[in-house]
């Protein structure tokens, strides 16, 4: 829940830097947006991993669409897959489960969140290093600088 509320948050910051880029369209915060990819992307697999740990292993062996057709098996099935639940809907939600992590849906977005956007090291070099502003109204030269919000690169270490 952490992990995804991480990268919800992440989201909505960089909506909420958001600026009008060409056209009127807004274009979100870069820091914020590549924050979020970074951390999906570097957390994904750990998420799913829990899933998977949590889910056990009916993700690969429960049984199919034929046991469920078969009212022998099915009879079987709904009186030894109860819980705080009745059989089907549980066994529903593990098939999504097994959809999302471990089938051929999984496998391309695992594959999607190391390389999708470049390795983990190439996303934490996109986020652009922050930029300074004046204070609002003041032009002096002697007028401090003062640091963009939001998170950067630490360039030095990672990106050299």
């Amino acid at each position: 829940m952490a992990y995804a509320e991480t990268v919800r948050g992440l989201a909505e910051l960089a909506s909420l830097r958001s600026r009008p880029g060409q056209d009127g369209i807004q274009q979100p915060g870069p820091v914020a947006v590549n924050t979020a990819k970074y951390t999906f992307a570097h957390g994904f697999h750990d998420a799913a991993a829990k899933l998977m740990d949590l889910a056990g292993g009916l993700l690969t062996t429960g049984p199919g669409s034929e046991d469920w057709a078969n009212p022998e098996i099915c009879a079987v099935l709904e009186k030894y897959y109860a819980a705080a639940v009745p059989a089907e809907p549980r066994l529903r939600l593990l098939n999504l489960i097994a959809d999302l992590t471990v089938r051929d849906y999984g496998g391309y977005q695992a594959v999607l969140a190391t390389h999708a956007e470049g390795s983990l090291k190439a996303e934490s070099c996109r986020s652009p290093a922050p930029t300074t502003r004046r204070a609002p109204g003041r032009t002096s030269p002697t007028t401090p600088e003062l640091p963009e919000r939001g998170l950067s690169c630490p360039r030095q270490l990672m990106c050299q």
